[in-house]
């Protein structure tokens, strides 16, 4: 069957942080798209479904967006800060944007997924910020067992099929 898409049915089109939640029943559909999906999966668990696709209590995407990352840093015992990209308040584009960005969270390494090697220019960012930039290749032998192509995978693929225990290895390597 084709992969099931969890659109987020926002409106607007101006800075991500004026973006609104257009449906406010998208959790629910999202829930019971993810149950059909994986209710026969090895560490499916409901409890955790409804903890991580909660129903929004703002209309506003980002603050709904913030919360659900949190809750996900909860799950899995992230205790570094969320920091927002726009409060660095850069007005560059592209490298140079990020370059600026890890400048003023004084950070030292630049996790990417591996299509960023397409348009990430890694010099210029080592250059200026002195930060490296590692590559995150979910293509391993790791997630070959749940989905033949592992760049459809999502953390909740994980999840489900590898537990919360996985999750937290993985982040600690």
């Amino acid at each position: 069957t084709a992969p099931k898409y969890l659109n987020m049915p926002i409106q607007g089109v101006k800075a991500f942080k004026e973006l609104k939640i257009s449906d406010m029943n998208f959790a629910k559909k999202h829930r019971d798209v993810l149950s059909v999906n994986y209710k026969h999966s090895p560490f499916f668990d409901e409890c955790i479904l409804e903890h991580l696709v909660c129903d929004p209590k703002t209309e506003w995407f980002m603050d709904y967006f913030c919360k659900h990352i949190m809750r996900m840093m909860y799950l899995f015992d992230i205790t570094t800060n969320l920091e927002l990209a726009s409060d660095a308040n850069s007005q560059s584009a592209k490298s140079f944007r990020l370059d600026e960005i890890i400048t003023h969270f004084k950070g030292d390494v630049y996790l990417s997924g591996i299509g960023g090697k397409n348009y990430l220019w890694t010099d210029y960012i080592k250059d200026n910020s002195g930060a490296d930039v590692i590559w995150h290749d979910t293509d391993n032998d790791k997630f070959n067992n749940i989905h033949d192509d592992a760049s459809m995978l999502m953390i909740l693929d994980t999840l489900f099929e590898q537990g919360v225990d996985e999750i937290k290895s993985i982040l600690n390597d």
